[in-house]
């Protein structure tokens, strides 16, 4: 989490598009395999896995939504201009791209520094094989599996350059669609 953050700092920064996808594709391969460790830990350390484990779901993900409509209201009303250029306009939304970026990398290394404070968690005794060789080796068996792997990771990739680009997007079209309104 610690290095995801400051990835993610330096995405506020980029100009670039290669840079910007070089560093959204660091981010992403640093970043996945934190969301099967969190399922492990909460497995290891749930007294009733089956009873508990939806619930710590459920509202794992109503603060995911929470925080999500929280922070997008405040950038709305940091980063919204009311009336301007359409270069101020955009302007405003590259800066609270920026500050989003810059947050998430803050939320980012405070998140790797809570993870020190967590429960011991020992390895389990005995005997294991390697679970990443393994699941290594199930997804090479399977062209269904291969597929799947080269698919998400595609899009774990693009998907923060997707949702924080998207707004320029759909600005443009706005204003083509006013502009030929206009026009009619």
């Amino acid at each position: 989490h610690i290095i995801g953050g400051i990835l993610i700092w330096q995405l506020a920064t980029l100009e670039s598009y290669t840079g910007f996808l070089a560093f959204s594709f660091f981010y992403s391969v640093i970043y996945s395999p934190t969301l099967p460790l969190t399922n492990s830990l909460a497995f290891h350390h749930l007294v009733d896995r089956d009873r508990d484990f939806g619930k710590v779901r459920v509202w794992g993900t109503a603060g995911w939504i929470f925080a999500g409509l929280t922070i997008g209201q405040w950038l709305l009303h940091r980063h919204t201009l009311a009336e301007g250029t359409p270069a101020l306009i955009r302007a405003a939304q590259v800066a609270g791209m920026a500050d989003a970026f810059r947050l998430s990398g803050v939320l980012g290394v405070i998140m790797g520094l809570y993870c020190f404070f967590l429960p011991h968690t020992p390895p389990s005794k005995g005997q294991k094989s390697y679970a990443a060789g393994e699941a290594f080796k199930e997804i090479l068996r399977n062209p269904r599996l291969v597929a799947l792997f080269s698919f998400s990771l595609v899009v774990s990739c693009i998907h923060q350059f997707y949702f924080v680009h998207a707004s320029g997007y759909v600005g443009m079209q706005q204003s083509s669609a006013a502009a030929t309104i206009n026009s009619i």
